[in-house]
């Protein structure tokens, strides 16, 4: 299991996945924290380490703060919409310590390791959504995961921000993005985009038992794609 959350796999010697551990948060803890360190990437970890040491301490390079705020506003956000949309559904009847624990669970694993405390069956219309959207975004570039990384979402907030406040430019942190870089990541956007409309459309015309509920086929496409393995 351990190797299995590092790796963002998401294989698991039981039925139930993590549900076996449900009432036992320590465990999920630690493989959250093992999905999280190999979900950021092995370049921000060596980078987080050369912190620590405190002769030789050095500033995070503009890559490095990209995806960990990235990352971090994912975790935290994805924890408060879980938290709110299945109040009545998956996390329904739950005490609040396990309703926050299993929140954060899922918004970690979502993006990337593919781990369930409960079945994905169970989660509201609204939660299904919003875990297509952080499967599609998924992990860091370098790292054990998948999706159309991290550092693609923020250029591309990025490039509607100073689009709809009329600058040509993109800066961050006092430096200017290359369009190069903001090119690139609008076609990994849209590459990602074509390939999961594609793949919906296909598995719904193909497959008339698998495919006959748009929101099941979409999730299990960008599942795929997304190398999570959530279903």
């Amino acid at each position: 299991h351990a190797v299995s959350a590092f790796c963002n796999a998401g294989f698991s010697l039981h039925a139930e996945s993590m549900g076996a551990y449900a009432n036992r948060p320590a465990a999920l803890l630690v493989v959250c924290a093992l999905v999280m360190v190999g979900g950021i990437g092995f370049l921000l970890s060596f980078e987080l380490m050369g912190k620590l040491r405190p002769r030789r301490p050095h500033r995070l390079s503009l890559q490095a703060r990209i995806v960990l705020a990235g990352s971090v506003l994912l975790w935290l956000g994805g924890t408060l919409f879980f938290l709110w949309s299945e109040r009545d559904g998956a996390l329904a009847g739950r005490h609040w310590d396990q309703r926050l624990l299993f929140a954060f669970f899922q918004s970690v694993t979502c993006r990337t390791a593919g781990f369930d405390v409960f079945p994905s069956s169970e989660l509201s219309p609204v939660g299904g959504l919003g875990s297509i959207l952080l499967m599609f975004v998924g992990a860091a570039p370098g790292s054990t995961g998948g999706g159309v990384k991290v550092s693609t979402l923020v250029m591309i907030l990025l490039l509607l921000a100073a689009y709809f406040r009329g600058r040509r430019r993109v800066d961050l942190a006092g430096r200017s993005i290359p369009d190069s870089v903001l090119r690139e990541s609008l076609a990994v956007l849209s590459a990602g985009l074509v390939l999961v409309l594609g793949g919906t459309v296909l598995l719904m015309l193909l497959d008339p038992v698998a495919g006959v509920d748009l929101e099941r086929s979409g999730f299990e496409v960008v599942s795929a794609f997304a190398t999570v393995g959530l279903s």
